[in-house]
């Protein structure tokens, strides 16, 4: 038997392997490929497993089906790779086997996890999750708050749940889906298969400072009318009506419970929002880094924004900061953005804010290209612009420009005017080009004076 067996290895390992996608097995020499098809068996010695981080090699083991001291050749060793492949918790499952000392044979299977993992949840169905972790937690290979994040392993987790709802008398057929979470990355989303309902209306309890109409008023533009998902709800909730408390100082308000309900007006579901406000934060420092701007015009800008020892105010310093950006683009900053870090002193209900000003590069004025005017007109339409090469462009000149010049009535029939602003990101230079066309001809009611002479116009700043 022995001789045998090397003689049928004599090339060497044998692999085989089941990619994330499928595909065939490595085709192998002619004698493996002989042995193959005559079946051959031989006593299994052991079983090795590696590559893998997340699981232990006797899990694997167990996902294999295989027992040591069995015979096995290639038909056990394909389907004990499938079974693990199937367990969704790898992207990459190979074997190889080779002569065991003494006589059987040895299988070593490479391993490879899925990289990708997320967080999962259940939606819309009548299940416990702390019951369903614990199910999880027994049935499903590799199971835990995050996931492998493939079809394979979440249509386990959907059949799973679908028999725990059949324990309940429940057919209802159900799927996974992936969507990007609020915090998280992917997040696989257990629900069942038909459709969700539209919101309808949403409540709000425990909320006072703020009335809940207000708040119903804020969330029922974005949220009324889409489908249900506690995620993207949360996000509603997120961006319309935390916006709201952080405008009164209650930097730690929560919303601890969301519930709905089938309507009882039409075929949506109404939404319960319960509301901890939490207590009021005053503004213990302010720090603005960045802004290629002197200190003093920084706060002047800011105003009362930046007070300290007030509640803090988010959202009228966010109007604060905005017209700080304002002012750089008036000297070329034309990217410049920021953004903003709170830390929170729970202990005597106060926050320091600090601010970093990204400024960008500055824009410099490089060309201006003038079209549609005689060699009379383009060289005065020059001397009002007042941006010269090399000079910081202000956000908005071109545009500005043209309305003055037609609000001046500088030209006579002017028409159509157009301001093409292109930005070079390479050198930070602005390249502008105005195009003049002619209008009706009407009467010159240009201003003049009493001789009759145009009046002499101001210059354009």
């Amino acid at each position: 038997m022995k001789q045998l067996l090397v003689a049928v290895l004599a090339c060497g390992l044998i692999w085989s392997q089941t990619p994330a996608k499928k595909a065939p097995a490595r085709k192998h020499t002619a004698s493996t490929a002989q042995a193959a098809q005559n079946g051959q068996r031989w006593p299994l010695k052991e079983i090795r497993v590696q590559g893998m981080k997340l699981v232990t090699p006797q899990q694997v083991i167990e996902m294999s089906g295989l027992k040591t001291g069995v015979l096995a050749g290639q038909v056990e060793f394909d389907a004990a790779r499938e079974h693990i492949y199937q367990s969704g918790c790898f992207d990459l499952v190979s074997y190889a086997y080779e002569p065991a000392p003494g006589g059987g044979i040895v299988v070593t299977f490479e391993i490879r996890d899925v990289e990708q993992r997320g967080a999962w949840r259940l939606e819309r169905l009548p299940l416990d999750p702390k019951a369903y972790a614990a199910r999880a937690a027994k049935t499903l290979q590799c199971f835990g708050d995050e996931i492998p994040i493939t079809e394979i392993y979440t249509r386990r987790m959907s059949d799973l749940a679908a028999a725990m709802l059949k324990e309940k008398g429940v057919t209802e057929p159900v799927v996974a889906k992936f969507e990007a979470g609020l915090k998280e990355g992917v997040v696989a989303v257990i629900q069942p298969k038909t459709p969700p309902p539209n919101i309808a209306q949403v409540n709000f309890t425990g909320a006072h400072v703020i009335p809940p109409q207000e708040l119903q008023r804020a969330i029922s533009e974005v949220a009324v009318g889409t489908p249900w998902s506690e995620a993207l709800f949360r996000v509603f909730l997120e961006n319309a009506i935390r916006a709201m408390y952080d405008s009164v100082g209650r930097l730690r308000a929560k919303f601890p419970t969301v519930t709905t309900e089938p309507s009882k007006t039409n075929s949506g579901v109404v939404v319960n929002v319960t509301v901890d406000e939490g207590p009021v934060y005053k503004l213990r420092k302010l720090t603005i880094e960045g802004a290629p701007l002197p200190d003093e015009e920084v706060n002047q800008l800011g105003g009362d924004a930046f007070k300290n020892d007030v509640p803090v105010n988010l959202s009228v310093m966010g109007v604060a900061m905005n017209k700080i950006l304002a002012r750089l683009s008036e000297v070329g900053y034309l990217k410049a953005s920021y953004h903003a870090l709170k830390k929170i002193y729970d202990a005597d209900k106060t926050a320091d804010i600090a601010v970093t000003v990204e400024p960008g590069p500055q824009y410099k004025m490089a060309k201006l290209d003038i079209d549609g005017l005689d060699i009379e007109s383009e060289p005065e339409i020059r001397k009002m612009w007042a941006v010269k090469t090399g000079d910081p462009y202000r956000q908005g000149y071109a545009e500005h420009f043209l309305s003055q010049i037609r609000e001046r009535r500088v030209l006579d029939f002017l028409g159509e005017t157009r301001a093409d602003v292109k930005l070079d990101d390479t050198n930070a230079l602005v390249n502008v080009k105005l195009t003049f066309k002619g209008g009706p001809q009407k009467l010159d009611n240009r201003p003049r004076d009493k001789h009759g002479d145009l009046k002499e116009e101001k210059p354009m700043d």
